[in-house]
């Protein structure tokens, strides 16, 4: 098991992830991301390509990162991490843009439905199975 701060789990696809885990790695995703973009976007003016290829690895990284935490945390359920697959999807697909205001609207109540009920309630508070399952021993033991 890895603890919300070992680099090593940022990007570990086997195994499981308990909750608290899973909170914690998030809460430091999100905080990253905003510092990345923060200093990203005070380079931007300066040094624009050197910006641009950071912002593009830092991205990289960042979805990597994410898709191990959702993969790990599917695990701890007994599930498949394929299930990423359509979350993801539904991410990407929400964050295009939409020509009328009506798309935009309709998309952003998609993506709230999305982020709270899968990724906030669903990863986020239900426990994972008790004891071993397919992907492992139980982390919380």
């Amino acid at each position: 098991r890895y603890g919300p701060f070992s680099p090593v789990g940022w990007f570990v696809f086997t195994g499981r992830m308990p909750r608290l885990e899973y909170w914690g790695r998030c809460i430091l995703l999100y905080l990253l991301a905003g510092v990345g973009e923060h200093i990203l976007g005070d380079l931007g003016s300066a040094l624009a390509d050197v910006a641009i290829l950071f912002g593009v690895i830092g991205i990289i990284l960042l979805i990597a990162s994410g898709l191990s935490i959702c993969a790990r945390r599917l695990h701890d359920m007994d599930l498949s991490a394929w299930w990423v697959v359509p979350i993801e999807l539904s991410q990407i697909f929400c964050n295009m843009p939409f020509n009328s205001v009506s798309d935009q609207a309709v998309i952003s109540v998609i993506k709230i439905i999305i982020e709270l009920g899968v990724l906030i309630i669903w990863m986020g508070f239900i426990p994972g199975t008790k004891g071993e399952n397919r992907f492992g021993p139980d982390p919380r033991s």
